[in-house]
């Protein structure tokens, strides 16, 4: 086996570029810790745990009254399930499955226009379960236009 030159070469390339990296972690890790401790913030102690994360999307950790985005969430929720409703139907096509799945589409397409109806300042209210909607929204939209042109025949 003849160790080639351009073969070297490509190898120092790779380790060069790791290198970089690595050093451009190591520099963005301490930039983040300098200004942590310009603001006055003090870096977790080695033994101990930061505080548990609350999901904002389901209003854990929130004092004082429930949040008014729980019902949007439930209507979130009953759509999820009705995804996985939905490529269930189209993960096993028989007779009629393909009618019923368009169906199911349809009533996550309603009920997506429904929350953003109902819902207007969602964005302002909760930012990230706006997002989750205008997901739900893009996939509704995508796959109904798969659907109509024949993707799943």
């Amino acid at each position: 086996m003849k160790i080639r030159p351009e073969e070297i070469h490509g190898a120092q390339q790779q380790e060069n570029a790791q290198r970089t990296r690595q050093e451009r972690a190591k520099s963005s890790f301490e930039d983040m810790l300098r200004a942590q401790q310009d603001r006055g913030e003090k870096p977790a102690e080695a033994g101990t745990l930061p505080p548990p994360l609350a999901n904002p999307l389901l209003g854990v950790g929130q004092t004082g009254a429930p949040s008014q985005t729980e019902p949007v969430m439930k209507h979130v929720e009953n759509l999820l399930e009705e995804w996985e409703n939905y490529a269930g139907k189209l993960e096993n096509p028989g007779e009629g499955d393909l009618k019923e799945a368009y169906g199911v589409l349809e009533r996550i397409g309603s009920e997506v226009r429904r929350i953003k109806e109902e819902r207007p300042n969602l964005a302002q209210e909760n930012p990230d379960l706006n997002s989750l909607v205008d997901e739900l929204e893009i996939m509704s939209v995508t796959e109904t236009i798969k659907f109509n042109r024949g993707d799943y025949i």
